[in-house]
């Protein structure tokens, strides 16, 4: 349904410092895309994505060094990527908690909502320390790049977690036909002599 490709999207992420977004961004689009026939959130979530490549491109060249990051523009460029980034888990995690409440799964629904909080926890404290990095030191950056990183894993986790429990109506009945065919194949075989 495109959540193994997002998940693959999602762990790429993690060279989003050095413009690594370039190919994540593009990835969690498409998979979100082909999962969007399950709820209209994810395709949502996929137009968020294509928001954030513009963003993604500023910093891989601020990375090489022909965009100075210290421009207003780069500094409003991450404002504007912060809003957008938040809106697409928004909508990934609202998305996949309809997806799994109509399921009546109701524990990995609250699941979703806890990653989207937990989320929502790095983009405002990022936010805060963008427009005002007077209130920042060392030692403050530090532990957001290591809270980054704790919601960058648990979110690669719950896109795992969509890849291996959500799927389509067709895809279900497909598998189910799959284990009635192997199920008689089986039955088959112990009834001979």
């Amino acid at each position: 349904m495109g959540f193994g490709i997002c998940v693959i999207g999602y762990i790429a992420l993690v060279t989003d410092i050095i413009g690594g977004g370039v190919i994540a961004y593009p990835l969690l689009a498409y998979g979100l895309k082909k999962a969007s026939v399950l709820n209209v959130n994810f395709f949502y979530a996929a137009v968020a994505a294509l928001f954030c490549v513009p963003h993604s491109a500023l910093v891989f060249f601020s990375f090489i060094g022909v965009i100075d990051e210290n421009t207003v523009f780069y500094q409003a460029s991450y404002c504007l990527f912060y809003a957008i980034y938040l809106l697409f888990h928004i909508f990934v995690f609202l998305g996949a908690a309809q997806v799994y409440r109509a399921g009546n799964a109701e524990k990995y629904a609250s699941r979703a909502m806890s990653r989207l909080y937990m989320t929502a926890v790095y983009v405002v404290w990022a936010m805060v320390l963008l427009l005002f990095s007077s209130i920042g030191n060392a030692a403050i950056y530090g532990v957001l790049q290591i809270y980054k990183y704790i919601v960058l894993f648990f979110n690669a986790l719950f896109f795992y977690d969509c890849y291996a429990r959500i799927t389509s109506r067709e895809q279900q009945s497909r598998d189910k036909a799959a284990a009635e065919k192997a199920e008689q194949k089986k039955s088959k075989g112990a009834n001979r002599p």
